[in-house]
């Protein structure tokens, strides 16, 4: 009777184990598919994204009165369906955008510069950027221009079965210092980056096994 008890206590433990190898191997093989944005009869089942179509890019940033670009910034999908899907941007002056803010000082309106080169997102919802974004703006005193280096950034990750969009987001601090001391020594902005597809709907992304 123990030896019977033991052996059925060891056949547990092992279907235990093998439920949790499977399903960490389930999890494990799980892939981040970017796909067509838009209204869809099936959410998270419209067509995946091909690598090596063009993927549009529009960039805001929360500070300065809100800044924008009027005219998407287009990048090559270098990878899709994969652990980490990654955007790549020609280094051409194609990728580089003089955006307009909404301040304003005695008609000299602020402007933002985005510089892109690559996105690459994960699984967690984590994304690593290459990206560098400037502002100038006026005051009394003159212009002052800040810079931001831009590396990091958070999308929403959807449940398995559902949809999400690729609208990545952060905080991020100005680098290096103003010669002129009538400038604000450092600035802070939050910015939004939409995913596009060639229609202008935001991208979206599902967790695919």
């Amino acid at each position: 009777m123990r030896r019977t008890m033991i052996l059925g206590m060891v056949l547990i433990a092992a279907a235990t184990g093998a439920a949790a190898w499977t399903g960490g191997a389930i999890a494990a093989k799980q892939n981040l598919v970017l796909r067509e944005g838009g209204e869809h009869p099936y959410e998270g089942l419209d067509p995946a994204i091909p690598v090596g179509a063009f993927v549009e890019t529009t960039v805001e940033a929360a500070g300065f009165g809100g800044c924008g670009t009027t005219r998407p910034i287009v990048g090559e999908l270098t990878a899709n369906s994969t652990k980490t899907d990654a955007v790549f941007f020609s280094s051409s002056s194609e990728n580089l955008e003089h955006a307009p803010c909404h301040d304003e000082y005695d008609g000299e309106k602020d402007t933002m510069t985005v510089i892109l080169s690559e996105f690459t997102l994960s699984t967690k919802g984590k994304a690593k950027l290459k990206m560098s974004l400037s502002v100038e703006t006026h005051n009394s005193f003159g212009p002052c221009g800040y810079s931001f280096s831009i590396k990091k950034a958070t999308f929403p990750v959807p449940a398995p079965g559902q949809a999400g969009q690729a609208v990545l987001k952060g905080t991020t601090h100005s680098s290096g210092q103003h010669s002129t001391k009538q400038c604000k020594v450092k600035e802070e902005t939050a910015f939004t980056i939409i995913l596009a597809d060639n229609a202008g709907f935001p991208l979206e992304t599902t967790l695919d096994s």
